[in-house]
């Protein structure tokens, strides 16, 4: 045998074909699922709280439109505006229509705690929801003449007045609420 004869026999090494990417296997496809159902399920949340927060938006805005009409001229009227917005957003993130009816001790109870205070649904009367076990209630957001102005000022000729802080923390008191 010629040893020439037996290489020119010889065939160059074949690489085999490069691996298709397409189609991947079967947990490249359960994970783009798992990707694409948690995309859409963190959508859904951000819409559902965008929307629920609504009424909370706008009330910011309105207590912003409030305030600057009542920076203007202050006012028994602006008192009472800001009052009736108070116990809409209480309603709204109670989504309780009787708190709109609150009036004097029960009103200002709601000012000084409004988490921890409901309505009753079996009767009118204002529950402070407090267990037999002693409870250390949250400090009052807002200040007790701000809560004493805002529940009965409109009902008075001359009464204080409040001031920028005093909108600041009902802000609070309105982003708070819940």
């Amino acid at each position: 045998m010629n040893p020439d004869s037996v290489l020119e026999q010889l065939r160059d090494i074949h690489s085999p074909s490069a691996i298709s990417s397409w189609p991947p296997a079967i947990g490249w496809w359960i994970l783009a699922i798992v990707c694409f159902v948690v995309v859409i399920f963190v959508l859904y949340q951000i819409i559902y709280r965008y929307k629920k927060n609504a009424w909370r938006r706008s009330a910011i805005k309105e207590l912003n439109h409030l305030k600057s009409i009542y920076s203007e001229q202050a006012n028994t009227t602006t008192l009472s505006e800001l009052n009736a917005l108070l116990k809409r957003c209480i309603a709204s993130a109670r989504k309780n229509s009787d708190y709109l009816s609150l009036t004097s001790k029960a009103w200002t109870e709601c000012l000084k705690f409004p988490s921890t205070y409901t309505i009753d649904q079996g009767s009118d009367h204002l529950s402070n929801g407090k267990s037999k076990t002693l409870t250390k209630m949250p400090p009052p957001l807002l200040e007790e003449n701000e809560i004493n102005l805002l529940s009965q000022g409109q009902y008075q000729l001359d009464c204080a007045q409040l001031n920028e802080l005093s909108f600041k923390r009902i802000e609070k008191w309105i982003k708070k609420l819940r």
